[in-house]
């Protein structure tokens, strides 16, 4: 592996442990306030969302803090990794590219994420005033989405970025096949099990690469899994109801995690290190979002963070 990722792995390394861990978010989850619960991560890697406020704000906080982990470690990377970070990168532009659909059509969003160099199509998406023309700019930008194929909704939309997502990064950082394929099960269940909706045939295109084409047949969980390659269906193991979803993601989502930590120890430097960090960060950022709603709802410790302690 070349010389060139030893820097990166070390600021890899030093990224991961900027996480906050399973022991603060059980305690930012059982505190007695959302209020109390952020002043928890005062003096912590995700200091700006203690000062938010809300929910809403303190999410979004917390997700641009790992993207600017991610943007800092992507400097440290060597240049021919530049693609892998980008691709890593994707789902924070595809949210940008969501809210800026909904605010043209007069719904609120969130603030867009500052992507600098990790962004690849949103410096000229954004410019769009019209959904007619983001529709034109999409078909010609790295996300490839025909305008014949337009999403009729945010949440439409949404759901075929991300799949969209999932294909670049399984084909741009090395050993991930297996987590991407998984997550998008768990979409395709989500639209199949939950929603019951209408599945675009460009979002069945799209996820032909991860999951064939059969599935978006399927009527049931067990239809469901036989129709997926088994590179996808262990994501649904034990998955017999629309209400079980919720469970198979955190297990996905702890499986991704303990993978991240794997790469953290592999005694060569290389991409699995970078990709491994970005992941323990982003788990960690996943946990402390369901922590701070927990607190917010003023239940008790849920469940997710037994699933994934």
């Amino acid at each position: 592996m070349s010389t060139g990722w030893v820097a990166a792995a070390v600021r890899a390394k030093a990224m991961a442990r900027r996480r906050t861990g399973t022991s603060a978010a059980r305690r930012i989850a059982a505190a007695p306030s959302l209020d109390a619960g952020l002043r928890m991560l005062t003096g912590t890697a995700y200091a700006d969302a203690a000062e938010s406020g809300d929910l809403a704000r303190a999410e979004h906080a917390i997700r641009a803090e790992v993207l600017w982990q991610l943007r800092v470690l992507a400097g440290w990377m060597p240049p021919p990794a530049a693609p892998m970070a980008r691709a890593l990168a994707g789902g924070f532009e595809a949210r940008n590219i969501v809210g800026h659909y909904r605010r043209l059509t007069g719904s609120s969003a969130e603030p867009a994420f500052r992507l600098g160099s990790l962004g690849t199509a949103w410096a000229r998406l954004a410019t769009t005033r019209s959904v007619e023309q983001l529709g034109r700019e999409l078909s010609v930008s790295v996300w490839g989405v025909p305008e014949a194929a337009a999403p009729r909704s945010g949440a439409e939309l949404h759901d075929l970025l991300t799949v969209i997502w999932m294909r670049r990064v399984a084909a741009l950082v090395p050993g991930v096949e297996r987590w991407t394929a998984g997550r998008t099960a768990l979409l395709a269940a989500r639209l199949i099990l939950v929603e019951r909706r209408r599945i675009p045939a460009e979002l069945v295109r799209a996820a032909a690469p991860l999951l064939g084409s059969g599935w978006a047949a399927a009527r049931d969980p067990a239809g469901l899994r036989a129709a997926l390659p088994a590179t996808a269906r262990w994501a649904l193991s034990g998955v017999t109801a629309g209400e079980g979803l919720w469970r198979a993601e955190a297990e996905l989502r702890r499986r991704v995690e303990a993978a991240g930590f794997r790469e953290l120890r592999a005694a060569m430097p290389g991409p699995g290190i970078a990709a491994g960090a970005f992941a323990v960060l982003a788990m960690d950022a996943w946990r402390l979002r369901a922590a701070l709603a927990c607190a917010e709802s003023r239940h008790r410790v849920g469940e997710v963070l037994d699933v994934v302690a």
